[in-house]
């Protein structure tokens, strides 16, 4: 193993005593060396035991050689150990990497941690290991104690935690840590992450002095991340003085962002072949940025561990700030350009952004301004995609292959065949086999020059359901939370599979599912775009004092829609285009993304409960034949329009919080609340006389609706109260002799007060109505 990965692990490690200590593991406390580890005593108390566990978890756990020989104990001289667990009482350079790592990663000022390691951190009202993690929006909410799943992410009414809850959870970490043991070299630090982040994400990482805010998690990849890229700035001359500067611009903070996105998965994409393409280019975007992320460290030769994110076709990398490590960036960039010019005609690219920082602007006071610097300056590479003025952009092409069809992809239209027996070109092949895998694999495997797949720079991958040994990182896509040995990866999003599960199912197919698969109601898809209102807001509005705790944020929204959403969508007549980061765009049957546009919209609102924010969607009903570039772009302008969307605001302030459906967008409480329940008074009735409410009494209905909210283009729309009332009498009132006039006149209240309230808008409730009606 690598000095800067020891390092970036020994960071990973460093306060994981906390979990063993809160568990009050069954080891005698007189073995335990306090006075090295801890800081300060009060009588016979050392303050910040935590650091005594750790140094024992390490010699206990880590330092069996039998178990984790691959781990070198000793660092050019000092031990692990003392690395990872003294950084409340550093003595060494190494130590003082990883201390002042803690301090940055904590949003700490070096007055604020002199403070805060000075104090006595027994804890007053509650004991240090009853202390909650806070809900993230709602701080009056806090997190179960328990592993990172679906279960775990809503915040809800905890008291306080247990010993016995965390010596549970820590006996249940330990037992994973055995099968963890059994697995290659290579793909340890991954697979350890996983089991901190599976086991630590709701546990505080400070209970005392602080706001118990931010989960142990986030807070020891932080500082692994922060202790890879320090050792790298400073290993040609570890003085100690100058590893404590907290002044001195020591980092690089990069962002690589893939453009063009929307174009990239749906341009030349054939509708007949949508379903075999779409979601493997999706998620070939995820494992392509994954892979980038990888190559880009080893080229700035940083630990992996210094990648903070990638999710939703981004990026965010910590590195040193060096001639030499820009100048590399700059080669990654110009190759990255050909790349995409070379094998995918300009269509996508990655842009790679950064900007310098140093210890202070990670702190509280300069965090939110650094993550805003960082974002104007990703705006403004997107204005010089491919930095054509030193590429070649001239594509070539082999004019003999150019005089029929022949030898056209028939998938894509752009690129030639190998064969013109074959249907499909190299690339679109690849996009094709990772869809097809996704669902019936269980690993994902990312090797050096050879695999199934390539992606990118003799780096391959391969699904399978065993692993070869000679592989960089494996990745477990299955969807069941049973820990294998390696880090799991929730790629693998939802499609609807055919009976048989050869095959995923058509979008023809799916679009015959519409109204249960019936002789009654329109066969027809329908798109679903969502995104996350105001997330921008929340963030300058929350108490994000720290990197650590802006990562819990993102992650866990990411979470939401690339697991939960999943797990909602199970079981129903639905493909995934891509589910993640903090947006979502799903096709399937018309009726049915209707019914789970409800579902999401409820489940993410209780998610975020005691917050601003909120999920707006913009829903295009189509047949299958649809071209599927026009359906993406569209739905974007439906989307749009619910992000447009004001109820009494003044001009220049948006509600959204809105769906667009058919074409109308409302705001969801008004949809859901209002129109839904009022309109199933009208439906009961309806449906009780279909021959009275029949075809042509729902589209006089639409016309009303039509012409309620065009009196100022023409005052005789104003008569649609009147002619509503005549129609109605005349139709209903008349025919109907066997109901209770109360009733019926109820209805007519219903339809007036909503026209008259919603206007077009109402048109939403009844032309769903309609479709689910006709033959």
């Amino acid at each position: 193993m690598k000095e800067i990965d020891l390092i970036a692990l020994a960071g990973l490690l460093h306060d994981i005593g906390k979990f063993g200590q809160r568990a009050e593991i069954d080891i005698q406390k007189d073995s335990y060396d306090f006075q090295s580890y801890c800081p300060m005593k009060f009588g016979s108390y050392w303050t910040h035991q935590h650091s005594a566990f750790t140094a024992e978890f390490l010699k206990s756990i880590v330092g069996k050689q039998d178990e984790f020989s691959f781990i070198d104990t000793m660092i050019d001289g000092e031990s692990f150990e003392n690395i990872s667990a003294k950084h409340h009482r550093p003595t060494t350079a190494k130590e003082w990497i990883v201390a002042i790592s803690d301090r940055v990663a904590s949003g700490f000022e070096r007055d604020e941690y002199n403070e805060y390691n000075t104090q006595d951190d027994r804890g007053e009202k509650l004991k240090y290991y009853e202390v909650p993690l806070d809900g993230v929006f709602d701080k009056n909410k806090k997190f179960p104690l328990g592993i990172f799943n679906i279960s775990n992410i809503v915040a809800r009414d905890v008291n306080k935690y247990s010993k016995d809850e965390y010596n549970k959870l820590y006996n249940e970490f330990l037992d994973d840590l055995k099968v963890l043991k059994e697995k290659s070299k290579q793909n340890f630090i991954y697979a350890l992450e996983y089991l901190l982040k599976k086991y630590t994400s709701f546990i505080p990482s400070s209970t005392y002095k602080t706001k118990a805010n931010i989960p142990l998690y986030d807070h020891l990849k932080t500082t692994a991340t922060f202790a890879s890229a320090l050792y790298a700035y400073h290993k040609n001359n570890l003085e100690t003085e100058s590893i404590k500067d907290y002044e001195t611009k020591k980092f690089l903070l990069i962002a690589g962002d893939f453009f063009g996105i929307q174009d990239f998965i749906f341009s030349n994409v054939p509708t007949s072949k949508a379903s075999k393409i779409l979601r493997g280019k999706s998620a070939f975007i995820q494992i392509f940025m994954q892979i980038v992320a990888l190559k880009l460290c080893e080229d700035l030769e940083i630990s992996h561990l210094s990648i903070i994110s990638t999710t939703a076709g981004k990026f965010e990398i910590l590195a040193p700030n060096t001639k030499e490590v820009k100048e590399k960036i700059t080669s990654f960039q110009e190759k990255l350009n050909k790349y995409f010019i070379d094998e995918f005609l300009a269509q996508g690219g990655i842009g790679i952004s950064y900007v310098k920082a140093s210890c202070d602007d990670f702190t509280s006071k300069r965090f939110l301004e650094l993550r805003e610097e960082l974002k104007q300056k990703i705006e403004l590479t997107k204005y010089k995609k491919f930095d054509l003025a030193k590429t070649n952009p001239i594509i070539s092409f082999d004019e003999d292959k150019t005089k029929d069809n022949e030898h056209l992809c028939k998938t894509c239209n752009q690129r030639f065949l190998k064969d013109s027996k074959d249907e499909s070109c190299e690339f679109c092949k690849k996009f094709i086999d990772i869809g097809k895998n996704l669902a019936k694999k269980n690993f994902l495997q990312i090797r050096k020059n050879d695999g199934d797949i390539e992606i990118y720079e003799n780096i391959y991958i391969k699904f399978s359901s065993s692993i070869d040994e000679d592989t960089i990182v494996v990745y477990d896509i299955s969807n069941d939370e049973k820990f294998k040995g390696y880090s799991k990866w929730a790629l693998n999003s939802y499609v609807k599979f055919s009976e048989n599960e050869d095959r995923i199912e058509e979008f023809e197919e799916l679009a015959m599912e519409s109204c249960d698969g019936g002789d009654i109601g329109v066969k027809a898809l329908m798109s679903l775009k969502g995104d996350v209102d105001n997330m921008g807001n929340f963030l300058k509005n929350s108490d994000i004092n720290s990197f650590a705790k802006f990562n819990f944020i993102s992650r866990l929204i990411d979470y939401f829609f690339s697991v939960k959403v999943s797990n909602i969508m199970s079981g129903k007549n639905l493909y995934t285009i891509f589910a993640g980061g903090d947006d979502l765009f799903i096709i399937g049957a018309w009726d049915e993304v209707i019914d789970i546009s409800k579902e999401i919209r409820q489940e993410f609102m209780k998610f975020v409960d005691g917050s601003d924010l909120s999920f707006s969607v913009g829903m295009i009903m189509f047949k299958p034949s649809t071209p599927i570039n026009y359906i993406a772009n569209i739905s974007e302008e439906a989307l749009e329009s619910s992000k447009d969307y004001k109820k009494e605001q003044s001009f220049d302030e948006k509600e959204k919080n809105a769906i667009t459906l058919f074409g109308q967008t409302v705001g969801w409480d008004e949809y859901i609340y209002d129109m839904l329940e009022d309109f199933e008074v009208i439906k009961d009735m309806a449906i009780k006389h279909l021959d009275i409410f029949n075809t042509a009494f729902w589209y006089r209905l639409l016309d009303f609706c039509d012409m309620s909210e065009n009196i100022k283009v023409d005052f005789k729309n104003a008569m649609w109260k009147a002619r509503l009332s005549y129609m109605y009498k005349r139709n209903v009132l008349d025919k109907i002799k066997d109901e209770n006039m109360e009733d019926l006149e109820e209805v007519l209240k219903q339809i007036y007060e909503n026209i008259e309230t919603y206007g077009a808008g109402f048109k939403m409730i009844i032309s769903e109505f309609i479709y689910k009606r006709r033959d």
